[in-house]
C-alpha cells in the first residue's frame, strides 16, 4: 500500500484549496438550486407562448371575425328562400325534388351572395341546395352557385373580376361574370365512400336549431384560379322551422391566411417556425397545413405529422428535426367552432417552434458567464497558493535533492543547511546511512565468499535507484570498481540486463541464457516484493543445474541403448512435423527384428544388444535424406521419412532394405549373423493423418509382413486391415492385459461320486472390452506369438489367487490349472513358483489343453516339472481338437477330462455311451481317473454315474465362483443316492 507521507506544500495547499472549492460549490449550488436558471428558462418559454397567442389572435381576427362571422349571418339568405317558397306556395321539403323551384331560389339569392363575398374579404362563396337543378333533375347532382373573386383589390361596382365556377349560366349573364373553364351548372353528388366537404352538413344533420353554429373548416380543397390551395368554411343553411335546405360556405386562399399568419412584430428568424396545423382529438400528433415553407422544409419533412412529446412546461411540447435537434413548440387552438359542433374531432391550432439552443440561449449564456467567472476566480486563488507554498518548501526540496544525489555514492554525507530543525534531521540521516552501508558490506562479503555466484539488487520506486551488489556486476561480466555495491538508475540497470535472453519460466523464477566471456551460462532471476513498491531480485548462476536437467530430459526422450528417440521423444517430434508440414508426403515405417530371440537364446543378451545397436546405427542413415527414427519397443523400430514424393520415398525404403541384407554382426566363433527385419509402411496424408492412426496402420502392415515373408517390406492395405480389424483392435488390449495382469480366477468345484469336493478348476476371467472370452484371447495370443506370456500369467495368477483363499478351500482338495500344450514356462519362472508356492505344487493338477497341438519340447519340460512336484497330469478336452488315443498313449495322464461334446445328451445317445464305456474301461485298467465336464442335467449325471465316471464338473453341480460357497446339501444327497445304486 502506498505510504501516506505528504509534502509541506501539499499540506498547505490542500486545506486552502478545499476551502476555495467549497466556496465555489456553494455558489454553483446557489445558481443551480436558487431558481435563477429555471426562472430564465421559464421566461424564455413564457415569451414563446405569448408570441404564439399573438399569432393565434391574428389568425382568429382574420378567419373568425372578418371571414367566418360574415358567413354565419345567414338570415337574409334564409329570408329570401322562405319568400320564394311562400310566393310559389311551396314547402321546404319541395326543394329536395323540384329543380324549377331551386333555379328560382338561386337567381334570387345570387346578389346577396355577391354582397356577402365582398363583406367577408374571402376569395369565394357558394350556396348548395339540398335538391336538383332544373337541367339535371335525373342525375342526382345538386343545384347551387359558387362564385370566385379573382381580384380582391378591384372595384366592387364592376363585377367582371368575378368568376362563376358552378351555377346557372343566366346568373353569369345577369351580372356579367366570367365562366370558369371548368364551369358546371350543378354540384356533383359524392359516392357513399366519398364525403365531399359541402355535403357534411347534409350528412350530419337534416334538421337543427337555428341558434347554434355548425361550421366545418376544411383545407383539402381544389386549386383556385391562381393555383393556391384554398380553405373552405361550410355550414348548414337553416330555415326558421329548423329545416336544413342548403349549405353555405366561403373560401379563402392560402395566400390570404399566410399573410395573417406571418404578420408578426417579432423579426424573422430561421430558427423560429410558425405554421397553421390540425390536431386530431385524442392524439399528440399535429399535421402542419400551412407553413413558412422555406424555413420549415430546411428542418422537417413536408407533408408528415409531428409528434408532440410532453415537457416540464404544460403549455409546451417538443419534437425532433431530421438532424435529431430538439425544438420546443407552443400550440394555441383557434376558436372557430361553436360548442356542440359535430366537426370538432379536429382542432385547428396556431404553432410556433424554436430550437432548444435558440430558445434557451439567454439562460445558457448567463449560466456560462457565471461558471466561467467561478473557474477563473478559483484558478487565480490556486496560483496564489502555489506561489506561497513554493516559497516555504524550496529549502526543504533542495535538501531532498542533495539526499538523492548522496545515495548514489558510498560514504557520502549530507551538508548542513544552517536551519536548526533541518540540521538535526540531517545528522540522524547520516548516522542511519552509515549503519546501512555496514550492513550492505557484510552482505557483499558473504555473496563473494559463496561457491555459487549470486548477485542481488533492490529497486526503490520512490528514489528511482537500483542497489546492485558487486557480485551481480561480476556475474553479468559488467565493469565494477572496488566498492562493494553501487547505485544505478532504473533505465541504466534495465539496459544492462538486456544481455539476458531467451527467458524460460520455472517454478523458482525465470532462467535466462547469457553469453559470458567464459561461454554460455544460465542465470536464474527471482523477484520478490510488489512491482509497485520495493523490488528485490536475486540472480544466480545455474549453469550446472540446467545442464544436468537437460541431460535428464534427453534421457527421458532418448533410448539409452541405441541413443535413438524413444516413444515419447518420437511422438513429440512427429506431431510437431505433422502440425507444421501437413501438406508434404511422409512414409511412416515400422520394423521388427526377425532373429532377435534366436540371437538372445543362442549367444546371450549382450550379443542381442549389439544386434539391436547395429540395426539402430544403420537406421540412423535414413536421417541424412530427411527422417525421424526411434526405437519403439524391444525389437521394434519406427521411422518417419519425408522430403519427396511417394515414389521417391518408396525407392529410398526399398534401397534401405536391400542394403540391410549386406549388414552382418560378428559373433564369437568367427560367425557372421545377417541383420534381418520385417517392415510395414503407411502413407501420410493419403492413408491417415493422425499420429496414433499412422502408428497403428504401420504396425498392422509390419505384422502382415512378418507373418507372410520375413525380411520384406509391406505397404498398408485398408481392405486387408478391415478384414483383420478384430486382430488389430485386440492387439493393444492384449498387450495392456499382459502388462497390467487385469485378471481374476473363478473356481469351479470338481465333485467325487460320494458328493465330496475333489478339487477346483481355476478358470481365467480377464477384464477385457474387445475380446469376448478366453478362447478369443488364446487365438489372438497365438497370432501375436504371445502364448508363453499367457502361460506364465495363468500359472502365477492362478496360484496367487488360490493361495489367498486356502483357508476356505480346505487342506486336501486339488487345484486344476489349464496349461497350453505348445508353451512352457522358463526356468526362471519355474524357480519363482517353487520358491513362492512350493507347498501347493503337489496338489496341482495340470490340464494339458488339447485345442493346441503339442510341442514335444514344451510337453517334456512340462511333464518333468509336474513329476518333480509330485503333482498330477490331466488330458483336457478328450474327444476334441488334437486330443485322442495317440496323446492318451503318449502323455500317460493321471486324469482324463471328457469333452462336453461326449457328455452332452449322453443319456439319449447309445454311441456316446459306448465310447465313454470303452474309455472308462481303458482308464480304470491303468489307474487313470475319468472326469466328465459340462454336466448340465440330472439325466446326464445319472447316466455317467452308471457308466462308472469317477469325477464330475458342470453347471448342474455348481457354477464357477469368484468367492467360494459350499456345495448345496441337496446336491450332495443326490450324488450319494446315485453312487449307491
Amino acid at each position: 500500500m502506498k505510504n501516506k507521507r505528504k509534502s509541506i506544500k501539499f499540506r498547505l495547499l490542500v486545506p486552502l484549496a478545499a476551502i476555495l472549492l467549497i466556496e465555489s460549490v456553494l455558489m454553483m449550488a446557489f445558481n443551480l438550486f436558487g431558481g435563477i436558471s429555471k426562472t430564465l428558462r421559464d421566461n424564455a418559454v413564457a415569451i414563446l407562448i405569448e408570441h404564439t397567442k399573438n399569432s393565434r389572435l391574428t389568425l382568429e381576427q382574420e378567419i373568425v371575425q372578418r371571414w367566418i362571422y360574415s358567413l354565419r349571418d345567414t338570415y337574409d339568405i334564409s329570408n329570401v328562400i322562405e319568400s320564394v317558397l311562400e310566393s310559389e306556395h311551396r314547402e321546404p321539403g319541395d326543394i329536395a325534388s323540384d329543380g324549377q323551384l331551386n333555379r328560382k331560389i338561386l337567381n334570387e339569392v345570387s346578389i346577396h351572395l355577391i354582397r356577402r363575398l365582398y363583406r367577408s374579404r374571402g376569395s369565394g362563396i357558394y350556396l348548395i341546395l339540398n335538391g336538383p337543378d332544373s337541367e339535371a333533375e335525373s342525375t342526382g347532382d345538386l343545384a347551387g352557385i359558387r362564385i370566385w373573386d379573382s381580384d380582391e383589390a378591384a372595384d366592387r361596382q364592376i363585377l367582371d373580376h368575378l368568376i362563376l365556377k358552378n351555377g346557372p349560366k343566366e346568373i353569369a349573364d345577369t351580372f356579367e361574370m366570367i365562366l370558369d373553364r371548368d364551369w358546371s351548372p350543378v354540384f356533383a353528388e359524392g359516392s357513399k365512400d366519398e364525403e365531399i366537404y359541402y355535403q357534411k352538413p347534409f350528412i350530419h344533420e337534416k334538421t337543427m336549431s337555428t341558434d347554434k353554429i355548425y361550421g366545418c373548416l376544411e383545407y383539402q380543397m381544389e386549386e383556385g384560379p391562381d393555383g393556391a390551395i384554398t380553405f373552405s368554411y361550410s355550414m348548414p343553411l337553416v330555415l326558421s322551422d329548423g329545416t336544413v335546405v342548403a349549405v353555405i360556405g366561403g373560401e379563402m386562399t392560402e395566400k390570404q391566411l399566410r399573410k395573417a399568419l406571418l404578420e408578426d412584430p417579432v423579426p424573422s428568424d430561421p430558427e423560429i417556425l410558425r405554421f397553421l396545423a390540425v390536431k386530431k382529438n385524442g392524439t399528440s400528433d399535429i399535421w402542419p397545413v400551412m407553413t413558412d415553407m422555406e424555413n420549415y422544409q430546411w428542418y422537417f419533412e413536408p407533408e408528415t405529422s409531428l409528434n408532440m412529446a410532453p415537457t416540464e412546461w404544460e403549455e409546451l411540447g417538443k419534437v425532433c428535426d431530421r438532424e435529431g435537434e430538439i425544438w420546443y413548440a407552443a400550440a394555441e387552438p383557434l376558436q372557430i367552432f361553436g360548442s356542440g359542433n359535430p366537426y370538432m374531432q379536429e382542432e385547428w391550432i396556431a404553432v410556433r417552434m424554436m430550437r432548444s439552443d435558440r430558445l434557451f440561449a439567454g439562460a445558457n449564456r448567463v449560466r456560462g458567464l457565471f461558471v466561467t467567472s467561478m473557474i477563473l476566480s478559483l484558478l487565480m486563488n490556486l496560483l496564489a497558493l502555489m506561489f506561497a507554498g513554493s516559497a516555504i518548501t524550496e529549502p526543504i526540496q533542495e535538501l531532498l535533492e542533495e539526499l538523492k544525489r548522496a545515495r548514489r555514492k558510498q560514504g557520502s554525507r549530507l551538508k548542513p543547511t544552517q536551519i536548526s530543525e533541518l540540521d538535526e534531521l540531517i545528522d540522524e540521516i547520516n548516522n542511519l546511512n552509515g549503519e546501512l552501508e555496514e550492513s550492505a558490506l557484510r552482505i557483499s562479503h558473504i555473496l563473494d565468499a559463496s561457491d555459487v555466484l549470486i548477485g542481488v539488487f533492490e529497486y526503490n520506486p520512490d528514489s528511482g535507484l537500483v542497489f546492485c551488489s558487486r557480485s551481480l556486476l561480476k556475474l553479468l561480466d559488467l565493469p565494477y570498481q572496488e566498492e562493494w555495491y553501487v547505485y544505478l538508475d532504473k533505465d541504466d540497470f534495465t539496459r544492462r540486463l538486456l544481455v539476458l535472453r531467451n527467458p524460460k519460466e520455472e517454478t523458482e523464477g525465470k532462467v535466462y541464457e547469457f553469453e559470458s566471456r567464459a561461454g554460455l551460462r544460465y542465470i536464474r532471476l527471482k523477484l520478490m516484493g510488489d512491482q509497485q513498491k520495493h523490488v528485490t531480485g536475486v540472480l544466480a548462476d545455474v549453469t550446472m543445474e540446467v545442464k544436468e536437467r537437460r541431460k535428464l530430459e534427453r534421457e527421458r526422450n532418448y533410448d539409452l541403448l541405441t541413443n535413438l528417440f524413444n516413444r515419447r521423444g518420437f511422438r513429440e517430434k512427429v506431431e510437431w512435423l505433422l502440425r507444421h508440414q501437413h501438406s508434404c508426403v511422409m512414409a511412416v515405417v515400422m520394423w521388427d527384428l526377425d532373429n532377435l530371440k534366436y540371437v538372445n537364446d543362442t549367444y546371450g543378451h549382450e550379443t542381442g544388444d549389439r544386434y539391436i545397436r547395429l540395426f539402430a546405427d544403420y537406421l540412423r542413415t535414413l536421417e541424412l535424406d530427411g527422417a525421424i527414427v526411434e526405437r519403439h519397443a524391444g525389437d521394434e523400430f519406427m521411422a518417419v521419412m519425408y522430403n519427396g514424393s511417394e515414389d521417391r520415398l518408396r525407392a529410398r525404403l526399398l534401397d534401405f532394405m536391400e542394403r540391410l541384407k549386406e549388414v552382418r554382426l560378428k559373433v564369437p566363433g568367427g560367425y557372421e549373423l545377417p541383420l534381418r527385419a520385417s517392415a510395414g509402411v503407411v502413407w501420410y496424408p493419403r492413408q491417415a493423418q493422425e499420429f496414433d492412426t499412422l502408428v497403428r496402420y504401420a504396425d498392422f502392415a509390419m505384422y502382415m509382413s512378418k507373418h507372410s515373408y520375413k525380411g520384406a517390406v509391406r505397404e498398408f492395405v485398408p481392405e486387408i486391415y478391415q478384414m483383420n480389424a478384430y486382430q488389430l483392435s485386440g492387439k493393444e488390449e492384449l498387450s495392456t492385459f499382459l502388462e497390467t495382469h487385469l485378471v481374476e480366477f473363478a473356481l469351479q468345484p470338481i465333485i467325487a461320486r460320494d458328493g465330496s469336493v475333489y478339487g477346483y478348476e481355476a478358470l481365467m476371467r480377464p477384464h477385457l472390452k474387445t475380446l469376448k472370452n478366453i478362447r478369443e484371447l488364446l487365438t489372438l495370443a497365438k497370432l501375436q506369438a504371445k502364448l508363453p506370456q499367457i502361460e506364465e500369467l495363468t500359472w502365477t495368477g492362478a496360484l496367487e489367487w488360490i493361495s489367498d483363499r486356502l483357508p476356505v478351500l480346505g487342506e486336501d482338495c486339488r487345484f486344476f490349472i489349464n496349461s497350453i500344450a505348445s508353451a512352457s514356462l522358463t526356468d526362471d519362472t519355474l524357480r519363482m513358483l517353487e520358491n513362492r508356492y512350493g507347498s501347493l505344487l503337489s496338489r496341482v493338477v495340470t490340464e494339458i489343453t488339447e485345442t493346441e497341438q503339442c510341442d514335444p519340447v514344451c510337453l517334456n519340460r512340462k511333464v518333468a516339472a509336474i513329476r518333480k512336484w509330485h503333482g498330477l497330469l490331466a488330458l483336457d478336452d478328450y474327444g476334441a481338437g488334437y486330443s485322442g488315443e495317440g496323446n492318451l498313449l503318449k502323455i500317460r495322464p493321471d486324469l482324463v477330462k471328457m469333452d462336453l461334446e461326449l457328455v452332452h445328451d449322453i443319456h439319449n445317445d447309445i454311441n456316446r455311451q459306448t465310447i465313454v464305456k470303452n474309455l472308462i474301461s481303458y482308464c480304470h485298467q491303468r489307474g487313470i481317473l475319468v472326469l466328465a465336464e459340462g454336466v448340465e442335467r440330472f439325466e446326464e449325471l445319472e447316466c455317467l454315474m452308471n457308466l462308472g465316471v469317477n469325477l464330475f464338473q458342470g453347471f448342474y453341480l455348481a457354477h464357477p465362483q469368484l468367492e467360494i460357497e459350499p456345495l448345496s446339501q441337496e446336491m450332495i444327497e443326490k450324488m450319494r443316492k446315485l453312487s449307491q445304486k
